[in-house]
């Protein structure tokens, strides 16, 4: 599973451990302070365990489908490609992204 740390100033640092997401965390709380002034964003800081993202599902190509099977599916949108996002598991994610359903 991967680390995220998030500061209200910069978003989201994706991080490879827990300990490279605790120092990152920590150096952000270090910035906050560094002029010596409370800063109350500071407590804004957040350090998570990813467990699931999102992917995307191609459901349908239009160069794929008839005209018929495109308005279907689209309602008859002018795009290329027709989409589903999904929240998965981290575990699932490249299975999903595969075609897996």
């Amino acid at each position: 599973m991967g680390w995220i740390v998030y500061d209200p100033y910069d978003g989201i640092r994706e991080c490879e451990s827990e300990q490279h997401a605790l120092d990152t965390a920590q150096a952000m709380v270090d910035n906050y302070l560094a002029d010596g002034s409370w800063d109350e964003d500071v407590e804004g800081v957040v350090v998570a365990q990813q467990t699931h993202t999102v992917v995307k599902r191609v459901l349908g190509v239009r160069a794929e489908m008839t005209p018929e099977e495109w308005d279907n599916l689209t309602g008859g949108s002018e795009a290329e490609e027709w989409w589903h996002f999904d929240v998965v598991p981290l575990a699932r994610a490249s299975s999903v992204e595969d075609g897996a359903k």
